[in-house]
């Protein structure tokens, strides 16, 4: 099942923010899993494979925007 950018990004939030123990808040631990979900992500942008891939580059640049949504949210 291909999830739209949305769901995918909050997918990879969620994933880090369940690995993610500390005394912070849950909006800390939240905003804290989507800095490190935004790195993953222009990782992911920066490999030449995907680079090259028009499809999947545009899918992972929209999950990437999401987070940034996300991100704004949070703060």
């Amino acid at each position: 099942m291909i999830l739209t950018p949305k769901e995918e990004a909050e997918e990879l939030v969620d994933r880090f923010r369940n690995e993610i123990t500390s005394f912070l808040s849950d909006d800390m631990k939240k905003l804290n899993a989507i800095r490190c979900t935004l790195i993953a992500v222009d990782m992911i942008l920066d490999i030449k494979l995907v680079y090259k891939d028009n499809e999947l580059y545009d899918y992972w640049y929209e999950i990437q925007k999401e987070l940034e949504k996300l991100k704004k949210e949070t703060k």
